[in-house]
């Protein structure tokens, strides 16, 4: 395949060249998730595909429950449908991201010299699993 027909269709089917879809969470629906180091990013990465989307309409989505703004993957954003969240998790494995907040708050408690007693209780979550 030519380069050029590689970046074209790839533009297309992240929805930068050109949207398919109306709504929000339609968008991310289509996408699986919209992910960006902090919240502004993610919203951004839904008006770059989403040129009528604005701040508030993406806020009226997750205010409405359309869109849900989890951790899913890692410490960073998610924009996720609401429609698939359950079968998101399943194929996440829930234990990684009480995994991944017992090792958060073990880093906090470091840091601000504090005794881990929320490291404690995700350790209970983590073992309930």
């Amino acid at each position: 395949m030519h380069l050029q027909k590689i970046a074209s269709t790839r533009l297309a089917n992240q929805q930068i060249a050109g949207s398919a879809f109306t709504k929000v969470n339609e968008l991310i629906s289509h996408m699986g998730a919209i992910q960006a180091q902090d919240y502004a990013m993610a919203k951004w990465a839904i008006g770059k595909r989403l040129p009528h989307a604005t701040d508030d309409s993406v806020e009226a989505a997750i205010a409405k429950g359309e869109i849900l703004r989890i951790h899913l993957l890692r410490p960073t954003w998610h924009l996720v449908a609401a429609d698939d969240i359950h079968w998101l998790l399943v194929q996440h494995d829930c234990s990684i991201t009480i995994r991944m907040a017992t090792e958060g708050a073990q880093c906090i408690s470091r840091r601000l010299h504090q005794p881990d007693s929320q490291t404690s209780r995700l350790r209970v979550l983590h073992s309930r699993r």
